[in-house]
């Protein structure tokens, strides 16, 4: 596999500012639950925000580099298939056609 714009890669380094917005979130609100004497939600459920935003940006990073998988095969055998040669009575189709239909 090879990156036909591999630095278009660099993409994904933009994920760092959403990250950083993302702790300084995280920073207020244990600030304000700190204060406030509640007990910070567990860290099971704050993994789902920033998790995605990576999620997201690698994938953006992965398509902005545009892989192409490439490579040289060699092939024996035919190089077109053998056709089925299928006989056409066009006779018997017309002699339906003749007969008269039942009412």
């Amino acid at each position: 596999m090879s990156f036909l714009s591999p630095l278009a890669a660099l993409v994904a380094v933009a994920v760092v500012l959403p990250l950083a917005a993302n702790a300084l979130l995280e920073l207020r609100a244990r600030r304000v639950s700190r204060r406030l004497g509640l007990e910070p939600p567990p860290l099971r459920t704050r993994l789902g925000i920033p998790g995605a935003i990576v999620v997201v940006a690698g994938m953006l990073g992965i398509a902005a580099a545009q892989p192409v998988i490439s490579g040289t095969r060699t092939h024996t055998g035919r190089a077109v298939p053998a056709l089925r040669r299928v006989p056409l009575d066009a006779r018997a189709s017309q002699r339906r056609r003749a007969d008269p239909v039942p009412t």
